[in-house]
C-alpha cells in the first residue's frame, strides 16, 4: 500500500477544489421556457440557440434578433423576459440554498426586459444597465436600457434605480422613471408623455399576448380598467 505525503494530499485537495468550481461555474443556473427566434446564448467564444428546455449560465450574454423572445425561469423562481433587439449578460449566481440566491447580478446592455423576482431576500438582486444601478425591493417591473438613458415601469412591489452619482428615485407601482444618460432621474407623470414612452420603450406594457401566463402581470393601473392577470402572474 502506497502512503502519500503531506504534499500530495495538499495538491489532490486543490485539484478536487478547482474541478468543483469549475463544476459550479458550468453548472445550469434557470432554463428557458419559451423562445421566438433569433436568440442565442454566448458564452466566451461559443455561441448556441436558445430552445425551449436549454439551461443557462453564469456568464451567459443572451442576444435577441429584431423579433427574438426569450423567457427564463431561474432555480430561486426568478423569471426573465429578454425582449426583441435586446441583450443582457448574467454575471453573478450564487446560491444560498437550493431555492434562493445569495447575490444574482445581470447588466441589461440593451433593450427591453421584463423581471420578476422570486424567492431570495430582495438585497440578494442587482441590474446595472450603462447609466443606472437598479436594486429591487420584491417586485415585477419592465427596463429600458438604451443609448439616451434607462427607463423603468414598475408594476408591484418598489424599484430604487440610482444614476452613477447615487442620486436615487423609488420607482413604486405604476411609476414610470427615466434616468439620462446624463444622470439626471425623474419620474415621468403626465398622462400624455407617460403612454409615449410606455409605448416605445416598453413592448410588454400594453399588450401582454406574446408572454406565458408565468410572465404576465396586472398591467390595469396603466390602461385605467380592470385587466386581470391569469393564474400565476404575481397580482
Amino acid at each position: 500500500m502506497r502512503i502519500l505525503g503531506r504534499t500530495a494530499f495538499n495538491l489532490a485537495g486543490i485539484a478536487f477544489s478547482a474541478l468543483a468550481a469549475v463544476q459550479v461555474a458550468y453548472a445550469s443556473i434557470g432554463t428557458t421556457v419559451a423562445v421566438i427566434q433569433q436568440a442565442t446564448a454566448q458564452r466566451q467564444a461559443i455561441v448556441r440557440t436558445l430552445e425551449v428546455g436549454g439551461d443557462v449560465f453564469v456568464g451567459d450574454l443572451l442576444k435577441s434578433g429584431p423579433i427574438g423572445l426569450a423567457q427564463l425561469v431561474f432555480q430561486d423562481d426568478t423569471r426573465l423576459v429578454v425582449g426583441p433587439n435586446s441583450a443582457l449578460r448574467i454575471d453573478t449566481y450564487l446560491l444560498r440554498n437550493q431555492d434562493t440566491v445569495k447575490d444574482l447580478s445581470i447588466s441589461a446592455l440593451r433593450g427591453s426586459f421584463r423581471f420578476l423576482s422570486g424567492h431570495s431576500p430582495s438585497k440578494s438582486y442587482e441590474i446595472t444597465t450603462a447609466n443606472a444601478t437598479i436594486g429591487v425591493r420584491g417586485t415585477a417591473f419592465d427596463i429600458s436600457s438604451r443609448p439616451d438613458g434607462t427607463g423603468i415601469l414598475t408594476y408591484k412591489g418598489t424599484v430604487v434605480v440610482c444614476n452613477r452619482l447615487k442620486k436615487c428615485g423609488n420607482v413604486d407601482r405604476g411609476e414610470l422613471f427615466d434616468v439620462a444618460s446624463n444622470g439626471d432621474v425623474r419620474e415621468i407623470k403626465d398622462p400624455a408623455a407617460k403612454r409615449a414612452y410606455i409605448k416605445q420603450h416598453f413592448p410588454f406594457a400594453l399588450d401582454q399576448s406574446l408572454l406565458m401566463a408565468l410572465f404576465q402581470v396586472d398591467n390595469s393601473i396603466l390602461r385605467g380598467r380592470g385587466n386581470q392577470p391569469r393564474a400565476g402572474s404575481p397580482g
